[in-house]
């Protein structure tokens, strides 16, 4: 188009512009979404949350019961956010209903964050890297302490937490539907309890695990959207060159068709969860992420 405009009438010449494209930036910035953070800020958040559960010893923390209930939370906060940024989870209310959906033999973990009511479409099993499921195996553990030292004052909360930890909660359940009906009413419930709880400090009631509260705990300085876990896996698995199936496995991306659960599926998720597990597991060591044992569970020095 350039020629010919000049070919019609040579004085009217289009000017060249001295124009060179930018350098793209290098360093390590949080590109792709928008809520995908730079690791720098989710590392100052690991930072920040190590440091919260560092403040008390065995002895100080169960010294009071504002001080058991205070390191309950902070503890509860470093695993649910350590569950975010392992899993891809998105952000939702009581994001793990029950420590059954946890495989610790199979490194995996059953997830539905984007059902309707009563659909399973978008249930998945995804991988669960060995920080995760080391962590995941000590909070149980920490459930079933923290129940045993309130069951005295709080016996509500001290059998939900019981419960939780039993090695088959469902056991009592007398049919498939009966367990169904239970997890649909337990799923994305901000009534029912969860594995996640917090106390409330002013009202000491309990409450489940939501977005509101995961950011509310956090200083405003170092929020992150609660989605960043997912966000920040699917970039960090495609720098890697990870096979983008593998990548749409974890966080729950396909079409009809592509499920991975579905009858007709050859998918083989051991294979999967293996290979995934090679590359979270060194993300979460560079993010600064570490398996802690609760305080309630160490033998006092």
């Amino acid at each position: 188009m350039r020629k010919d405009i000049e070919n019609y009438q040579p004085s009217n010449l289009i000017p060249t512009l001295n124009y060179s494209q930018p350098q793209r930036d290098r360093c390590d910035k949080g590109i792709g979404s928008q809520f995908t953070p730079t690791k720098e800020s989710i590392a100052l958040l690991v930072e920040y949350l190590i440091e919260q559960l560092e403040l008390s010893n065995t002895f100080d923390t169960i010294k009071s019961i504002e001080n058991l209930k205070n390191y309950h939370n902070n503890y509860t906060l470093y695993t649910a956010y350590m569950l975010l940024n392992s899993t891809g989870y998105r952000a939702v209310h009581n994001p793990l209903p029950s420590l059954s959906l946890f495989l610790p033999n199979k490194s995996a973990l059953c997830i539905s964050d984007k059902d309707a009511q009563k659909s399973f479409s978008h249930f998945r099993i995804v991988a669960v890297p060995e920080i995760l499921k080391q962590q995941l195996i000590n909070y149980s553990e920490h459930l079933n302490s923290m129940g045993n030292l309130l069951s005295g004052l709080y016996l509500s909360d001290s059998q939900s937490m019981h419960w939780h930890t039993s090695l088959n909660p469902l056991i009592e359940s007398h049919s498939k539907v009966e367990k169904l009906e239970w997890f649909l009413s337990e799923k994305h419930s901000r009534g029912n309890e969860g594995v996640f709880k917090f106390f409330d400090p002013n009202t000491h009631v309990t409450t489940n695990m939501s977005p509101k509260i995961l950011s509310e705990l956090i200083p405003e300085s170092m929020r992150l959207p609660i989605n960043f876990g997912r966000h920040y896996i699917r970039r960090y698995l495609a720098k890697l060159n990870v096979d983008i199936e593998l990548i749409n496995f974890q966080l729950g991306h396909w079409v009809n068709g592509e499920l991975p659960l579905s009858n007709l599926s050859t998918f083989e998720h051991s294979k999967a969860i293996e290979e995934l597990k090679t590359h979270l597991d060194p993300m979460l060591e560079e993010l600064g992420w570490k398996v802690i044992r609760s305080n309630l569970t160490m033998r006092r020095k």
